[in-house]
């Protein structure tokens, strides 16, 4: 159990830099679509409690994955572990 919570932690982790970092790149290259997520009609402000969700969402997701991919592994057909995390990833 500890290794799986420890594996999901550092996915979700990886999920939320790698988001944080896309939405960088895309504030970059189209500056409207970040003019469209400041407006406070249509999204609520930073400011806001309930956006604290959008920084938990990807350690629950981490953990939930983890937690399939610990009880389905042995089923998933695959010669290393790469190929079957691809399979794993395929269905998902």
């Amino acid at each position: 159990m500890k290794k799986t919570l420890f594996t999901g932690i550092i996915a979700g982790a990886a999920m939320l830099v790698l988001g944080l970092a896309i939405g960088q790149v895309f504030a970059k290259f189209a500056p409207s679509l970040k003019m469209e997520y400041e407006n406070p009609n249509l999204f609520r402000p930073w400011t806001d409690p309930l956006m604290s969700l959008y920084f938990i969402q990807p350690f629950l997701l981490g953990i939930l994955l983890a937690w399939v991919w610990n009880m389905t592994k042995r089923v998933i057909k695959g010669d290393s572990l790469l190929q079957k995390g691809f399979y794993f990833g395929l269905v998902f």
